[in-house]
């Protein structure tokens, strides 16, 4: 049944929810920003700065800095972005993270490339969502906060027990190293659903841009693009491997079915990432998608921060699945925390799902595969053994 308008905003505003994804997010993008600032800094250690190269400003009233200041805010954002990876002071470090970034980003327009502007978009659906609760340094400092009090509790409840006579099996019974209660990952993710719809409508809007120009759809853009790099291309790969491989890649009719596979596969991207039947299949194609551009084209980080930003599709609960395995290790990969994991050796895989369906052995394991973060992508071949 159809989800009414009222109770889907409701959904996405007032009912708190999983957080853990932007955790991980937040993981990503912290080095993310590092190697974005690396360039900047490297000119400036150098001695050149924004100050002695033309320079467009995108609003009059964003200051200039002198160079030294600049240099320092540079080194500021990287050691807020090393804070913001670690989950230390993480939310105070992502917001001045992102506006490090962002303040070089407008200090002028020859600064502008579409992977930075996807950057501070990322960035900024972080800072707005209270995601240092979980998977970070803060929320092991706040479980140890937690579980002295609740250490302290129960010792002055048993000491109260020993004043009537009942202290020593009170005593006997508690055991205090034993409170670890789990992580308050929960908090409101109309960010997350804000980051959905910028993902999306970056993948739709270049997949329909494409569609639109003759160009793109017929591959001459594509085929243009390899005529021209086809010499670095040829000293990569040498004579006897580039020869047979660029004939190939230089044909005019590769292009014009490769062409339209391209502009087909961002399209689908943009619309199978919102619906659960084709979701998963639609995150597999992202990476093919995202790793083919990293390899022909140089995008500096984009790849990375769109193959991270992934983790926004997945179902923000924790927990709500039930697995036996034998296997310890699988509660290392359990980053999203799809599964309330049971460690019994010996046993074979057993899992209970969301709708209380249940798989065992090998279907469970296949299972299991597709759902975690570092295995999903192979996932379909582990399904035969």
């Amino acid at each position: 049944m159809l989800a009414t308008p009222a109770k889907w905003l409701d959904t996405i505003f007032d009912q708190p929810a999983s957080l853990r994804s932007m955790a991980i997010l937040r993981i990503v993008l912290g080095p993310a920003a590092i190697w974005h600032l690396r360039p900047f800094l490297q000119d400036a250690l150098a001695g050149t700065t924004y100050l002695d190269v033309f320079q467009q400003k995108w609003w009059p009233w964003v200051p200039n800095v002198p160079a030294g200041l600049y240099v320092a805010i540079l080194w500021v954002g990287v050691a807020c972005a090393v804070l913001m990876t670690v989950g230390l002071w993480a939310r105070p470090a992502t917001w001045v993270t992102l506006t490090v970034v962002a303040y070089n980003f407008f200090l002028s327009e020859t600064h502008f490339r579409h992977n930075r502007a996807f950057l501070i978009i990322l960035l900024a659906g972080v800072a707005l969502s209270n995601n240092a609760k979980v998977l970070s340094v803060d929320a092991l400092r706040l479980r140890r906060r937690h579980n002295q009090r609740s250490a302290d509790r129960l010792h002055q409840g048993a000491l109260g027990l020993g004043a009537v006579g009942l202290g020593a099996v009170g005593l006997g019974a508690v055991d205090l190293g034993a409170v670890r209660p789990d992580p308050n990952d929960q908090g409101f993710v109309w960010p997350i659903w804000l980051l959905r719809f910028e993902a999306a409508a970056i993948s739709f809007a270049s997949g329909f841009s494409k569609l639109i120009d003759p160009d793109w759809v017929s591959g001459r853009v594509l085929h243009d693009r390899t005529l021209r790099y086809q010499d670095d291309a040829m000293s990569v790969l040498g004579e006897t491997l580039g020869n047979p491989i660029l004939e190939v890649l230089t044909s005019r009719t590769f292009h014009w079915v490769l062409s339209p596979m391209a502009v087909a596969t961002e399209l689908f991207i943009a619309c199978g990432l919102w619906f659960r039947r084709t979701r998963l299949f639609a995150v597999w194609v992202a990476v093919a998608f995202h790793l083919g551009i990293e390899i022909s084209a140089q995008v500096e980080v984009f790849s990375a921060i769109a193959i991270g930003a992934l983790v926004i599709w997945v179902t923000p609960s924790t927990r709500d699945r039930n697995l036996i395995t034998p296997h310890r290790w699988v509660k290392w990969l359990d980053w999203t925390a799809r599964f309330n994991i049971t460690v019994v050796p010996g046993s074979s895989w057993c899992v209970t799902d969301r709708n209380n369906t249940q798989l065992e052995g090998s279907a469970a394991r296949s299972f299991v595969f597709s759902r975690l973060p570092a295995t999903f992508l192979f996932s379909r071949f582990w399904r035969f053994r």
